[in-house]
């Protein structure tokens, strides 16, 4: 068991995008990860489990923005232009970008919102500046002229033998730096990084592609039963209530507020426990089969006395 696990980002894990743009006007990170954020609290483990974004994937994503904007916003004049010249006089477009035309701006723009939300202390994530140590440059160095795991050579439109690979052993060896004696974990979607996790012979570090994955490690490193994540997703779960007063013959027609579980046990069909809400100033018990992989009511009725 590790005390502490650190979860990190590689840059195709944090950023989000619409088909192949990102967006420009705002930082928006990742579905995963608001749903790894989300889990950590679900699971009451902020304390234990650390979210980490390398520093080169922060900055790799905030350069893409960059020329995202630049792409698109010349790839929008262009169109204009020619949308202009098509239809003459009959179309009127007129077209205002709210910064100026200097590329600084953009960039000045950037710095804004980068700032606005490491300071948010809503954002659990750390930025983690990778290692700039002599040794460090060193062994990145001999790693890109003998061609070592993670700095590759291309074959078909595959990671190239480049800045690719650089930039993977720069969030390796800031794995490496800032884990010590926790487990490092990676979210990515570069199937590479398990090889080079295995060449290393590191046995503490893992990937992760989904945070089910994610939170198979969780549950198990931390011996924890699955019933205080079931809880999180029930307490608040109201079309799982309404289903559960249908099933049971009261209807929906009615005020309920949720007041616990008890007796939770994992059974062939789901998990099995007693809900109790309190139906119209009552307190009423019910017996409840959930499957929550599925999300997925499998059986529900009102408890005997």
């Amino acid at each position: 068991m590790y005390d502490n696990i650190y979860i990190y980002f590689d840059t195709n894990a944090i950023e989000t995008r619409v088909g192949k743009k990102l967006f420009v006007s705002q930082i928006r990170l990742s579905r995963l990860y608001y749903e790894i954020e989300k889990l950590i609290k679900d699971l009451q483990l902020e304390k234990q489990v650390h979210i980490c974004i390398p520093e080169v994937a922060w900055l790799e994503m905030l350069e893409h923005m960059k020329m995202c904007y630049k792409s698109e916003k010349q790839s929008m004049m262009e169109k204009i232009s020619e949308i202009k010249k098509l239809f003459g006089d009959l179309v009127d477009i007129d077209i205002q970008f709210a910064l100026a035309e200097e590329e600084s701006s953009y960039n000045s723009f950037i710095k804004k919102l980068e700032s606005e939300m490491l300071e948010d202390s809503k954002f659990l994530a750390e930025i983690i500046p990778f290692p700039k140590d002599k040794r460090t440059m060193q062994v990145l160095f001999e790693k890109a002229t003998q061609s070592i795991s993670p700095f590759t050579k291309a074959r078909k439109g595959k990671k190239e033998y480049s800045d690719a690979g650089f930039k993977d052993a720069l969030i390796f060896e800031t794995m490496v730096h800032h884990t010590k004696n926790g487990m490092g974990i990676l979210a990515t979607e570069d199937i590479d990084y398990e090889g080079v996790f295995k060449c290393a012979q590191i046995d503490n570090f893992r990937c992760i592609e989904t945070v089910e994955e994610l939170k198979t490690i969780l549950l198990e490193n931390y011996n924890i039963m699955d019933t205080r994540y079931l809880e999180s997703q029930i307490q608040e779960n109201e079309y799982l209530f309404e289903r559960i007063l249908e099933e049971s013959g009261i209807g929906v027609q009615c005020n309920y507020i949720y007041e616990g579980m008890e007796e939770i046990r994992e059974t062939d069909m789901g998990q099995e426990f007693i809900l109790k809400l309190r139906v119209n100033g009552i307190i009423q018990s019910f017996e409840v089969v959930y499957d929550i992989g599925a999300n997925e009511l499998v059986s529900a009725g009102l408890k005997e006395d």
